[in-house]
């Protein structure tokens, strides 16, 4: 998984990252962050996959 440096991220960003962590009860950024990824990741996967239904049942 890539590194990312939190360096670059605003401190309004940083306190909805920490208000995020505290509400799910996840005890760093960092792994908030990497929780974030693999979400939009399976999400991307699903959207290809339901895309590749669609296309395969038009053609029944």
């Amino acid at each position: 998984m890539p590194r990312i440096d939190i360096r670059d991220i605003d401190d309004d960003t940083m306190k909805q990252l920490d208000e995020q962590c505290k509400k799910y009860g996840i005890s760093s950024r960092a792994d908030y962050i990497r929780l974030l990824i693999k979400m939009d990741i399976l999400t991307d996967i699903v959207q290809k996959i339901r895309q590749d239904n669609a296309t395969n049942t038009k053609g029944d």
